[in-house]
């Protein structure tokens, strides 16, 4: 029996594809078969060869173009026309293999939404996953999270526009959310994760509510597998940072997504699904911005670069998973460009081989009980380093000045000015300058090569005065596997 192909157009110039054919057997549920075929020469001539060459094709899944005895046996007992369903046209040729994993692999495995499909109605005998690197397919893990960020976003969306509860609204204590947030379980999709602006602005309209169930309450708290267990929280991070400021308030409100729907979901799916959730929609107050999506794109190529890098170490950067970062996003095509133009300058300039990390911010503003940014946590941080600093140089306590990255030469000698005034031409017995960084990058270049080398110089000039200086640069980065800070070594020679 002849196959009917259902697709309302096939391009003119069609060379490869991904696509289904559905079977009708009698007395059987139907069944569907998912394949790739490129075309020969011969095949694609004219818009009639290609149909023909759409039509002859019967499955391969014992050999090229020889079909399984069950499918062939269920072709035989149809009872009405098979159908071919192209689902891919002309994908580029280090992805056809991605597409075809992709739909069998949605097909034959078991998810939160699944009605119909199921492997019992799938002549396919794998997930696909057995095909070459080079035609983009990917570990069964990847394309399982993939499938499920999709899955996950469709459901929400659904759920939004239906008005249903499928995810129900749920609260979490303040004692609650400490823990979460003491456990590393806050997900951080942003780069700048407390956005001062934003935070204070919450706060202040905390201060004017009574509770938050019903502003505030758009946390997204996914649910362990365990329910004695710690949840994890996406979306709401600046929200919670405002919470922790406003003592009134005893809990904070969103929806639980339960285990099903994210167990596939690692921490760079994580990120990308916080970046969605801080889309441009009209009714959105803290939109996402592109030192965000940046982010999101550095740690899915980490994540995943045994399949985004090439041989010399550079990211295909339109691999689906990196398009991902994009989904839902108000980007025009020449923006994405310009991201994506971004981060391949960074692969071909240096490596990037490690997840960015979330970092302190030690400006005066922030630390200072008085500031006018003051956050306890930052304030925390930075005297938790310096008193570790001080326990390898106690005689400096009382003789620490703070400086800017940017500011290093001129504020550690406006210093030195300042005591000489006071002391009447005296140079300070002791100093401690102590430099504060804003990123990780920053960080590295005043520690590493040309950066530390004009360190150790400034601190050898100023030791031409100050018999006891030391130079310390603190990390800002918030992880416990790293040390805190620097200390600048005198110059050899």
């Amino acid at each position: 029996m002849k196959p009917i192909i259902t697709n309302e157009s096939v391009t003119d110039d069609l060379k490869s594809y991904v696509a289904e054919i559905k079977l009708f057997p009698d007395g059987k549920e139907p069944g569907i078969y998912y394949y790739k075929k490129t075309l020969s020469k011969k095949e694609r001539q004219t818009p009639s060869t290609i149909s023909s060459a759409i039509e002859a094709y019967q499955g391969s899944s014992r050999g090229n173009n020889i079909p399984s005895v069950d499918f062939m046996e269920d072709w035989k007992n149809s009872t009405r026309a098979p159908e071919i369903t192209l689902l891919v046209q002309n994908p580029k040729g280090n992805e056809i293999g991605f597409w075809e994993q992709y739909h069998t692999t949605k097909h034959r495995e078991d998810f939160p939404d699944d009605k119909i499909n199921s492997k019992k109605n799938c002549y396919n005998r794998n997930n696909a996953l057995l095909g070459s690197k080079i035609y983009g397919v990917v570990s069964q893990k990847q394309m399982m999270e993939y499938i499920s960020e999709l899955k996950l976003q469709d459901e929400i969306t659904r759920q939004r526009k239906e008005k249903t509860n499928l995810f129900e609204k749920m609260s979490l204590s303040r004692k609650r959310l400490k823990e979460i947030e003491n456990a590393g379980n806050f997900i951080q999709s942003r780069a700048v994760v407390k956005k001062i602006t934003s935070v204070k602005r919450y706060e202040g309209e905390q201060n004017k509510l009574s509770d938050l169930k019903n502003d505030f309450n758009d946390l997204q708290i996914y649910l362990p597998e365990n329910p004695h267990e710690l949840e994890k929280v996406g979306d709401g991070n600046q929200s919670y940072f405002a919470f922790k400021l406003v003592p009134q308030h005893e809990e904070m409100w969103g929806h639980g997504i339960p285990y099903e729907w994210h167990k596939h979901i690692g921490v760079s799916g994580e990120e990308r699904m916080g970046n969605w959730f801080n889309q441009h929609p009209e009714n959105a107050g803290d939109y996402i911005e592109g030192e965000d999506i940046l982010k999101s794109i550095r740690n899915t190529i980490i994540t995943n670069k045994d399949v985004i890098l090439n041989k010399e170490g550079l990211p295909n950067m339109n691999q689906p998973f990196i398009d991902q970062c994009f989904k839902g996003q108000r980007y025009i095509e020449s923006e994405r460009a310009s991201f994506k133009r971004t981060v391949l300058s960074e692969y071909k300039k240096k490596k990037n081989d490690r997840l960015q990390g979330n970092v302190w911010n030690f400006g005066d503003g922030v630390i200072n009980p008085n500031g006018s940014n003051f956050y306890p946590d930052d304030h925390d941080a930075y005297h938790k380093i310096l008193k570790d600093v001080l326990k390898q140089f106690p005689k400096y306590s009382g003789n620490v000045k703070k400086v800017g990255e940017q500011k290093i030469h001129e504020d550690s000698t406006n210093s030195i000015l300042k005591n000489m005034v006071v002391t009447g031409g005296h140079f300070p017995e002791y100093l401690l300058v102590v430099v504060w960084t804003k990123t990780i990058d920053s960080y590295e270049l005043h520690t590493e090569g040309a950066g530390l080398i004009r360190n150790q110089y400034l601190k050898k000039l100023l030791g031409l005065a100050i018999k006891n200086l030391q130079i310390v640069i603190f990390n800002p980065e918030k992880n416990t596997k790293v040390p805190t800070f620097f200390t600048v070594e005198d110059l050899n020679g």
